[in-house]
């Protein structure tokens, strides 16, 4: 992320954001014979043409939490839980499956790069759910329960729907491809994917003249927003004491320099405002922009949050 001038004279801000840790760690993999994990290849016949943008996206985006070679080593590593995945699958016993190359080409660019996001409580509804099923022991409803759970990625995880085209998504899984063995056919983009980014149009920014009871109501959801949902915490420090990002500036004083229409500006459409920011457009609607607005208007050296 960087730093940019804004509102209130020249001041310095970024915001919200989710630092990118694509594919956080979950310890999952596919059992298969000696004889099987002999015929898993490392994927360097992807089409040079996507893998070189592909690397150049993930340098831009991915790096600072998975590290150069994608081990999960970057220097924003440990400040985010779980920590970024290997995408190496350098872990993986001999005779099995990595978990990274045990998913398809679609699942990686479907259910990681291009999923939706959803609130803490949807998840939570959606694991409660799945757990009365097993306790029941409904094996049907249990299937079904289970595949509504983004199962890849906890879902404080962003997404890049906002962000990139669909040819670079699918460039990006061309790269990542290339960083464990696996038998998943070449990534192929057709002359009819998209090339164009997603549209963001500039908002206008609302009134901030609310009652006080509404504006302490949207506090309170702003903050749940910033660090449950959208885990803005990843890349930023934001409260004293607590663990956070060094790859975004330092909000703890937010309160004291923000503008909050620009503030709300940025985080509602960052590459319009700034078209090579690192931060992910995370496709926040106008009322969780306007909430996480306020919530950052309350940090500041000294003050509850």
């Amino acid at each position: 992320m960087e730093r940019i001038a804004m509102g209130r004279g020249h001041q310095t801000v970024s915001g919200c954001v989710v630092v990118l840790v694509v594919l956080f760690s979950l310890i999952v993999g596919c059992t298969k014979t000696t004889e099987e994990a002999d015929t898993t290849t490392s994927s360097s016949s992807q089409p040079n043409q996507y893998v070189m943008q592909g690397k150049e996206l993930f340098t831009n985006y991915c790096i600072h939490c998975h590290g150069a070679s994608g081990v999960g080593d970057g220097f924003n590593a440990g400040n985010v839980d779980p920590g970024p995945r290997d995408l190496t699958d350098s872990e993986t016993e001999a005779g099995e499956t990595g978990f990274m190359a045990s998913l398809t080409n679609e699942t990686i660019y479907h259910e990681i790069l291009s999923r939706d996001l959803l609130d803490p409580d949807e998840f939570e509804a959606l694991q409660e759910a799945y757990l009365d099923a097993v306790m029941m022991d409904d094996e049907e409803e249990a299937k079904a329960a289970e595949a509504k759970l983004p199962m890849l990625v906890p879902p404080a995880m962003p997404t890049f729907k906002h962000t990139l085209s669909d040819a670079e998504r699918w460039a990006l899984v061309a790269y990542l491809r290339t960083l464990h063995k696996n038998s998943a056919p070449p990534v192929e983009i057709a002359s009819t994917v998209s090339t164009v980014r997603p549209a963001s149009p500039m908002r206008q920014a609302p009134s901030w003249d609310i009652a006080e009871d509404e504006r302490i109501a949207l506090v309170e959801s702003g903050k749940s927003l910033f660090i449950d949902k959208f885990n803005c915490n990843g890349c930023h420090v934001y409260k004293a004491g607590e663990m956070g990002g060094v790859v975004g500036p330092d909000l703890r004083r937010s309160g004291d320099r923000l503008n909050p229409d620009w503030t709300y500006q940025w985080i509602s459409s960052p590459q319009v405002m700034k078209p090579d920011t690192k931060m992910p457009n995370l496709g926040l609607n106008e009322d969780e922009a306007k909430a996480i607005t306020l919530y950052l208007g309350t940090l500041a050296p000294g003050a509850a949050s």
